[in-house]
């Protein structure tokens, strides 16, 4: 257990902040985590690249839950022991036009 939680790990529950690699200046950037259908602009504050795709993270099948998750955790690739999907209380529910992508 973490004395303090850090808002990029995402160990036990969704991370509430992203960090970005800019393909163009490869400086690193750290966004907070939007999960919106038209989420806000995020850019390189260096060399101003648009970088929105790259802070959104990816839908991912959770192997504790058994559903899709927008934002997803730590547990996302633990299955249960006894193969019953686990109720998740942070799960973020994808929106209908992002596409998924397995992780």
């Amino acid at each position: 257990m973490c004395l303090a939680c850090n808002p990029l790990c995402g160990g036990c529950k969704p991370p509430r902040m992203t960090t970005v690699l800019c393909l163009r200046c490869k400086t690193y950037g750290i966004f907070d985590i939007e999960i919106s259908e038209n989420p806000t602009r995020k850019s390189c504050r260096t060399c101003g690249f648009d970088v929105t795709e790259l802070a959104v993270p990816p839908i991912v099948h959770c192997e504790s839950s058994g559903m899709l998750c927008a934002n997803p955790c730590g547990f996302r690739s633990k299955a249960p022991e006894d193969g019953v999907p686990v109720e998740c209380k942070n799960i973020t529910h994808p929106l209908a036009d992002r596409p998924s992508t397995p992780r």
